[in-house]
């Protein structure tokens, strides 16, 4: 199995966790859930490990892993400030955390979309693969926090210290999501500019037709531009006239001579 397929498996495992997540007809939907977060997240470990011990690191591989990511991410988010079981007494908080990792999200992924159509790949930095991590901490804990409240599982003193745990997560997780943000603009800022063109020209003929190259080394692309071929000038044209006026004159004084004779 390539390490793009295993990316493809992360993103196919989000429709499944939404689902266990928010169908309570099922019995520790929740849990299996958290289960399917955690399988998804260890193979964001896999296939980056794979990719670089067996040299398949493409092109593709860093397109799809960062959206991998971002689906998984954005999906349990959602379904947690969404969740009436976790967010009773921080919905505010809650609101603006989201925002904020959202806000994030979309705006690295734009990031990513100019940096692509100046065929420039931005890879995950270290920041940002600390803030995934702990991302991968905090939501499945909100998870379980709200599977421990439907089943009562957790109560008290020992709920309130494992709800303790999940908002100091969700919070570190929050402060290097802006870290990490920042931190990938303030790297790629090179991007927003915008390059002089430097183009080359080569001119050829094949079969009497002119043709003329011209590459941009910028953007890595080829015009091929056709030429007429240019027509003799006119003044090749005017000593052929003069040639054959010559021959008349030359032929008209010939047949005087002959008639001046008899």
């Amino acid at each position: 199995m390539t390490p793009n397929q295993i990316t493809l498996i992360r993103i196919f495992l989000v429709p499944f966790m939404i689902f266990f997540y928010l169908a309570d007809f099922i019995p520790y939907g929740k849990l299996i859930a958290v289960i399917i977060f955690a399988v998804a997240a260890i193979t964001d470990f896999i296939d980056g490990k794979l990719a670089r011990k067996t040299g398949q690191v493409t092109d593709l591989g860093k397109f799809l892993d960062p959206i991998a990511d971002k689906l998984l991410i954005v999906g349990a988010l959602v379904l947690v400030i969404t969740d009436t079981m976790v967010i009773a007494n921080w919905a505010v908080w809650a609101g603006i955390i989201a925002i904020i990792i959202l806000a994030r999200e979309f705006m690295v992924t734009g990031l990513r979309q100019v940096a692509a159509s100046k065929n420039i790949i931005i890879s995950a930095d270290n920041w940002g693969k600390y803030k995934a991590f702990i991302q991968d901490l905090a939501l499945p804990a909100f998870m379980l926090l709200s599977f421990f409240n439907q089943y009562e599982i957790l109560t008290g003193s020992g709920l309130s210290a494992f709800a303790y745990v999940c908002f100091v997560l969700i919070i570190t997780a929050t402060l290097l999501t802006i870290i990490s943000g920042v931190n990938y603009f303030i790297k790629n800022w090179k991007v927003f500019e915008e390059t002089e063109q430097n183009t080359t020209k080569k001119a050829i003929t094949s079969n009497g037709i002119n043709f003329e190259i011209i590459e941009d080394s910028n953007s890595k692309t080829k015009k091929i531009e056709t030429k007429k071929p240019v027509k003799k000038q006119s003044s090749e044209k005017s000593k052929s006239n003069a040639k054959t006026v010559k021959a008349k004159k030359k032929s008209t004084r010939t047949e005087e001579k002959i008639s001046n004779k008899k």
